[in-house]
């Protein structure tokens, strides 16, 4: 039946025709495993995008690749919310948000190096 229905779609596809976004997205998911590999394996984007291009495997521009690197291979980066501390042991984990109500706030102090003052100090002057 899975069979019947994937060739019943390269029918679809033949007769209707693919945009030229859509076949460039194909042409990706087709290589993604290859280039999440290859990722994971030390190389760098530029390399595994001159490969696929001189390969003939893809055919976009290196912009649209990285998108869809980002897109299909790499997760989202979780963004931190308000008020989480991380710590240099943590080694780039989030730690656990703080009790803003039992922890006092630090202000800071003056500013260290050269400060504008427009009037100026007669002590100084020459």
């Amino acid at each position: 039946m899975v069979n019947d229905y994937v060739q019943h779609l390269e029918t679809w596809i033949k007769t209707k025709g693919l945009k030229k976004q859509d076949a460039n997205v194909a042409a990706f998911l087709a290589v993604r495993e290859l280039v999440k590999a290859r990722l994971d394996d030390g190389y760098s984007a530029t390399v595994i995008f001159d490969f696929l291009r001189d390969t003939k495997q893809i055919d976009v521009c290196y912009d649209t690749f990285l998108k869809y690197v980002h897109r299909h291979v790499r997760p989202p980066r979780r963004r931190r919310k308000a008020g989480t501390v991380v710590s240099k042991k943590q080694s780039g984990k989030v730690a656990e948000p703080t009790d803003n109500k039992t922890q006092a706030v630090e202000t800071p102090g003056p500013l260290k190096g050269f400060v504008y003052n427009p009037v100026p100090n007669p002590d100084e002057l020459l």
